[in-house]
């Protein structure tokens, strides 16, 4: 009889000790869901930022091949000159 009573307040610790832990349990799973939540909010805003350095990136990367493309224009003008230059120079040097 006493060996089943004994059983009896073990099993009532126990369970008193698992409702507990299942308490907390319930408890740390909203702080999770509630970790988890800004994590999701903090990485959108990362995808927005990441998003806006990629345009921009992009932008930059148009203008400086648009510039580029002058540039070489422009290469191609003062070489043509150059040569105009020399020529007329070779001419007036001949005369």
């Amino acid at each position: 009889m006493l060996n089943l009573e004994n059983s009896l307040v073990r099993n009532n610790e126990h369970i008193s000790f698992n409702r507990q832990r299942i308490a907390e349990l319930i408890e740390n799973s909203g702080v999770l869901e509630s970790r988890i939540s800004q994590a999701k909010a903090k990485l959108i805003q990362d995808e927005e930022k990441l998003r806006k350095v990629r345009d921009e990136y992009a932008s930059l990367k148009q203008d400086m091949e648009g510039k580029q493309i002058v540039l070489s224009q422009k290469e191609e003008e003062i070489n043509k000159l150059g040569l105009c230059i020399k020529g007329s120079l070779e001419i007036i040097s001949k005369s």
